[in-house]
């Protein structure tokens, strides 16, 4: 459960120990992180999905100009261990563990003001 200060609570943290908590609501935080991890696992799947699409019109016996031109686009998006899908899917969950950070130290500076006052009183 995310740690929520008023406007009043803030400017008296504020006052009191010099720290104001952050204004983040860092349950929300963690939803967003979990959502970017949903979408990095979408775009796994949708390599696994368009690379049997390329593979499936490379072995139909299908040998034009536009299907030489449709594999040759369609590669760096599904093959080979740096492919687009995949590189963009490692980008979507370095955004979630981003997030997933940022939602701890906020909930630790949250935590270091409760203290603070605590300490206060």
């Amino acid at each position: 459960m995310a740690i929520m200060f008023s406007e009043f609570e803030r400017q008296l943290c504020y006052w009191l120990t010099g720290d104001e908590p952050p204004p983040v609501n860092e349950d929300k935080v963690r939803e967003l992180a979990a959502v970017w991890r949903s979408h990095a696992g979408r775009l796994r799947r949708l390599r696994v999905d368009a690379r049997a699409a390329v593979e499936g019109i490379r072995s139909s016996g299908f040998a034009g100009a536009s299907e030489r031109a449709f594999a040759a686009r369609m590669a760096p998006f599904v093959d080979g261990p740096s492919n687009y899908l995949d590189a963009a899917a490692d980008h979507f969950d370095a955004m979630a563990d981003a997030l997933d950070q940022i939602a701890m130290e906020v909930e630790f500076l949250k935590l270091v003001v409760l203290i603070q006052l605590a300490l206060l009183a």
